[in-house]
């Protein structure tokens, strides 16, 4: 089978905070592996909710969102050139991240938080 050449060589999945939520993107990381069964994938998340990926099989990085600054992200991420930045997160400071990320591709959920507002 020829590799599928719109596969991003890895892909960023930000979902920082809240349990469930956070255990709602579990299946994101098999559907991607599914699609793309080289793809490289990392998780930035919060500490706190880390356990939750440690030993799931779709995912070969978990980022503790706190062991750098926003800006320290900013940097990080753009170096590490994902091919895909999925932010499940969508807040300013994810917003942010995307914008920097230089990734070939950008999505991101819409929460639709604003209009809330």
């Amino acid at each position: 089978m020829a590799a599928d050449p719109s596969a991003p060589g890895s892909v960023l999945v930000v979902r920082l905070s809240s349990l469930g939520a956070v255990l709602l993107t579990t299946p994101v990381f098999e559907n991607i592996k599914t699609a793309w069964p080289s793809c490289r994938t990392s998780v930035l998340v919060k500490k706190a909710f880390a356990p939750v990926f440690h030993k799931n099989p779709f995912v070969d990085e978990v980022l503790p969102f706190e062991e750098r600054t926003i800006w320290g992200w900013a940097r990080e991420i753009r170096r590490r050139r994902f091919g895909l930045f999925l932010d499940l997160h969508d807040t300013r400071r994810s917003r942010l991240w995307g914008w920097c990320s230089g990734a070939g591709r950008r999505l991101r959920y819409d929460k639709r938080t604003w209009a809330r507002r």
